[in-house]
């Protein structure tokens, strides 16, 4: 549990790493949307976690941009928003874990599946 607290924290700082900043940008993405799309960003990293290099940036710069479109969010707007939220302690620690119950919710729906074909 505590390993993919680490992940979770790995990704976003990664993922906020290279984000421009812009104070003018007022975006507000609904909880729901952005927790199930850090959900799949967070599928995308495990994916290519295996890849070294350039290929392995270039799989999770694709895998980014379908995670945005598929949530119909903007990347660099979304990118924007995290950072401008990631000041607000109190808001990223709830997102955190509402993240990891989005993740335990589907290890368990895996698990029922698999067990379910046996």
């Amino acid at each position: 549990m505590q390993k993919l607290h680490y992940i979770i924290y790995a990704f976003l700082m990664l993922l906020l790493n290279d984000c421009k900043q812009n104070p003018a940008i007022d975006a507000t993405i609904p909880e729901k949307k952005l927790v199930s799309a850090l959900v799949d960003l967070h599928i995308a990293e495990v994916a290519v976690k295996s890849l070294r290099g350039a290929t392995k940036d270039s799989m999770l710069n694709v895998y980014y941009d379908q995670v945005f479109e598929i949530h119909g969010l903007d990347r660099e707007e979304t990118e924007a928003y995290l950072e401008k939220m990631r000041e607000n302690p109190e808001y990223w620690n709830a997102l955190y874990e509402k993240v990891q119950k989005e993740h335990e919710l589907l290890d368990a729906k895996l698990k029922d599946a698999e067990t379910k074909k046996e």
